[in-house]
């Protein structure tokens, strides 16, 4: 563990970046926000007529019934989330929108939620909120909800928030179920089934969009009707382990971009499908280092690209990297290689800002993050949002197995934090910070992880969240981000924004 108190300029979020006059400006309306809602986080505050209050509330701000009672939801959520609610208290860094953003996906599983499985959820968010560098860019409302979302499809079966839920779960993935409804001037179906199922559905739509010049709402419309009989060969890319001698290893779960993981029956379907249709497996360790001579990249280097970024890289932009154009980071006619390392996700408007010159980008390997440059001299960072990251990585070098194996993996790390935090809870009884140091770093060193949150400090005050500009760590960081730009072979040509 660090010494916050001798490191804390180190981590910001580029939202509370230190003598930025527009993000003090936008901490002074985080904390009018904190000043208006945050009595809601409180479980003692209590109101007799809901509606009353928050019409005054309404009234007074001058916003709308449904913005303030959207607001008052998510303060509310808090006292679900000690730990989060901790964070805002001392840094007012969520807004409204990122703060209705985690109540909304929470709310999603039903209102019979264990304490053990907000404690997860908390300690997951709390993590995603606290920064561990320089500049880090806050999740933006979007990738709040995807991050959180793809965290909760990743717990067990055992998570079941509602009978509902669960009895649907345990259907067989092999079902295929058509539900019908019908409005006063509209009818209409939905289709239930499992991800790879799914998958292939989506992918046929939208390959057979392509092929025809059509939306994929017009190609769905011509399929379900008999308008177009098409005879096209689908290929779908699904994510999981490989054994040795290269094939899927048994009972693995498979990932399925855009919809996440399946469980035990979907992988048995995913597995049904690869033998009905011949299907190949790809390795994406030999992917990651495949480089061909022309300049058009091939399939697998665009799953490749889309399971490592995510989204489009620009900061902020949530666009799916599905949906983007792939752009050569070093032009491909300056002796740029086509390749995954020089291959990155751009929507069409960054992907032209950047081709304008207006903005380039280095990818950082040691921390995956992506550093903007601009012509004025500033950067910002850019956190992809691949899952390849979140699976591949030091603290997890390969793939999880399947779901057990998960569910253990799961347990471990709960209990490594109920631990830590017990720790920490000592820590506020006793106030030794030695003993809580000493007694963290054994921690760690017994689980092999590190234990995100430090002994909390004393209370700050309205003013926290700005970071003193006398930094000494700060200027390595900058040094970091300058021996980037010095060792990159495109910007010594001479003719790039630099």
């Amino acid at each position: 563990m660090t010494n916050p108190t001798q490191h804390s300029d180190t981590r910001f979020f580029r939202t509370q970046r230190p003598g930025d006059a527009r993000a003090e400006l936008a901490q002074r309306k985080r904390d009018l926000d904190y000043e208006l809602y945050s009595t809601w986080a409180d479980p003692t505050f209590i109101v007799d007529d809901l509606e009353r209050e928050l019409t005054a509330i309404q009234e007074a701000t001058g916003e709308s019934k449904a913005a303030v009672e959207k607001a008052v939801f998510a303060y509310r959520r808090l006292i679900d989330l000690p730990w989060l609610r901790a964070i805002q208290d001392t840094t007012r860094v969520l807004d409204l929108k990122r703060l209705i953003s985690v109540d909304n996906v929470i709310a999603e599983l039903g209102p019979e939620l264990t304490r053990e499985v907000l404690a997860v959820i908390d300690e997951f968010l709390a993590a995603m909120f606290t920064p561990v560098k320089a500049d880090q860019p806050l999740p933006t409302p979007n990738a709040i909800t995807h991050r959180l979302r793809r965290f909760i499809a990743k717990l067990d079966e055992g998570v079941a928030y509602d009978e509902k839920k669960r009895t649907r779960r345990d259907k067989d993935s092999g079902d295929f179920t058509v539900h019908e409804y019908r409005a006063v001037k509209r009818s209409g179906m939905t289709v239930e089934c499992d991800r790879a199922t799914y998958a292939l559905i989506t992918e046929f739509r939208r390959q057979v969009a392509r092929e025809h010049k059509l939306s994929e709402e017009q190609a769905t419309r011509l399929i379900l009707t008999g308008g177009l009989n098409a005879d096209i060969k689908v290929t779908i890319y699904g994510y999981a382990p490989l054994t040795s001698e290269g094939d899927v290893a048994p009972g693995a779960s498979v990932y399925f971009p855009g919809q996440g993981w399946t469980d035990g029956d979907g992988t048995e379907a995913f597995a049904n499908l690869v033998e009905d249709t011949t299907a190949h497996i790809v390795d994406l360790d030999k992917v990651a280092d495949h480089q061909i001579a022309g300049y058009v990249p091939s399939e697998t280097m665009r799953a490749y690209a889309a399971a490592r970024d995510g989204t489009c890289i620009w900061p902020g932009c949530d666009r799916a990297a599905e949906h983007c154009e792939l752009d050569h980071r070093v032009p491909y006619e300056e002796g740029g290689s086509t390749t995954p390392a020089n291959l990155y996700s751009l929507c069409q408007k960054h992907h032209n800002v950047k081709t304008d010159r207006r903005a380039y980008y280095l990818p950082d390997p040691v921390t995956g993050d992506v550093v903007w440059l601009f012509s004025d001299g500033t950067y910002q960072l850019s956190e992809p949002e691949g899952f390849i990251g979140e699976q591949l990585n030091r603290c997890n070098p390969r793939w999880n197995i399947d779901l057990d194996a998960r569910r253990r993996e799961r347990d471990r790390v709960r209990t490594f934090f109920a631990r830590g935090h017990k720790i920490l809870d000592d820590f506020e009884n006793t106030r030794d910070e030695i003993a809580c140091k000493d007694a963290l770093t054994t921690l760690e060193n017994e689980y092999g992880m590190n234990f995100p949150f430090d002994p909390p400090e004393p209370m700050i005050t309205h003013n926290a969240g700005f970071i003193d500009e006398e930094t000494e760590p700060l200027a390595d960081y900058e040094a970091r981000i300058e021996r980037l730009i010095n060792n990159d072979p495109y910007l010594k040509y001479g003719d790039a924004i630099y």
